[in-house]
């Protein structure tokens, strides 16, 4: 008789905890959606916006720079570089869809590295015609933020010099400003078009490229490991010496000739920042919102302890951080304290939120 008591309590306890485990499945595609549609409406498409306008912005601030530039007029398209190079970094997490796939595939365009100075030069010098919709016939080679970056700050014997003796560098400058605004418009275009729109890939993930909700956060919480993963093994690890035998290589840097590559890393951290606790306004959602990981305060707080660890290593890196490679020590510390990042995103968080880590699509690049 207590046997038979005991094997129906145990059964009872089965039922209870099985339909205790369905309860909590069923919840999970509701909340994750809820989580990836705030991500959407309040940092994704927002984000892709501020990149067209800050480069919509910086087009109309060179188009009348040539053919005399003078040092207000350069003054303002670095700043205005600078701000697009901020909204572009801070959208690394979304570096797919249209970023990689056709038949846009933008992203090398806009930002391919490491620049081939040579090549830019050798287009300055020769005869192509120089205008926004010449570039359009072009490459990489010679388009995009790191262009640019090369044009409106590098040259001999400064680059105010260069551009002034030089019409066919000015236009150049300007075209590719111009350039980028086509470029960065076109990508915004291709999330947010009302009419398919990649962003109803995440959305609407059942009827997309991802299966479901969970296939939806999942690409975004994988992307933010990978944005971390890429930082230190291309725009650290590569200037250390790691993929050089231990060779320093200061013309690895990113954003090296502005000074803008410790900057470029912050700008990262930042999204990542806005992605786990939500966006300041009010009713956004991060993933902090996910019952799962709001009943974790620990792996939060590990999070945050760790972001503010690499804020702290990074701010300590003597500017810019091509000419501080000579003591690597620091930089080394900052690409140290990076990995707790990377661990606790790609270790922490995506177990906790039962997501699966895919492979890395910029490994190898």
């Amino acid at each position: 008789m207590k046997h038979r008591v005991a094997l129906g309590a145990l059964g009872l306890l089965t039922c209870v905890l099985v339909f205790a485990a369905c309860s909590e499945d069923e919840s999970i595609p509701d909340v994750r959606q809820a989580i990836v549609d705030s991500m959407s409406q309040t940092i994704i498409l927002p984000g892709f916006q501020e990149l067209a306008d800050s480069s919509a912005a910086l087009a109309a601030t060179s188009m009348n720079a040539c053919p005399v530039i003078d040092s207000s007029t350069l003054d303002a398209m670095r700043s205005g570089w600078n701000e697009a190079r901020g909204a572009w970094k801070r959208l690394e997490p979304f570096y797919f869809g249209p970023h990689r796939s056709p038949p846009l595939r933008v992203g090398q365009t806009l930002d391919f590295v490491p620049i081939r100075a040579a090549r830019i030069e050798e287009f300055i010098s020769g005869d192509s015609m120089i205008s926004g919709d010449a570039l359009k016939m072009q490459g990489g080679l010679v388009r995009g933020f790191p262009v640019l970056e090369y044009l409106l700050y590098a040259g001999e014997p400064d680059a105010l010099t260069a551009l002034a003796q030089d019409e066919r560098r000015c236009a150049l400058a300007v075209a590719v400003a111009v350039d980028l605004a086509y470029l960065t418009g076109a990508l915004n275009s291709a999330w947010s078009a009302s009419d398919g729109g990649f962003i109803t890939e995440l959305t609407n993930p059942n009827t997309g490229e991802f299966m479901n909700s969970k296939g939806a956060l999942g690409e975004i919480v994988n992307r933010m490991g990978y944005s971390i993963e890429n930082i230190r093994r291309d725009r650290l690890g590569a200037p250390l010496g790691d993929k050089s035998g231990g060779s320093i290589q200061p013309d690895s840097v990113e954003s090296r000739f502005s000074g803008r590559s410790v900057q470029d890393i912050l700008d990262v951290l930042t999204i990542l920042d806005t992605l786990m606790h939500g966006h300041e306004s009010a009713d956004a959602m991060g993933l902090v919102d996910h019952p799962s990981l709001r009943s974790r305060q620990d792996i939060i707080t590990r999070f945050d302890e760790e972001m503010r660890s690499s804020r702290a290593a990074l701010a300590a890196i003597p500017m810019p951080l091509r000419d501080s490679l000579d003591d690597p020590t620091l930089a080394r510390a900052a690409f140290d304290a990076l990995l707790g990042v990377q661990r606790s995103i790609q270790g922490d968080i995506l177990n906790i939120l039962d997501l699966s880590q895919t492979f890395n699509d910029a490994d190898g690049d």
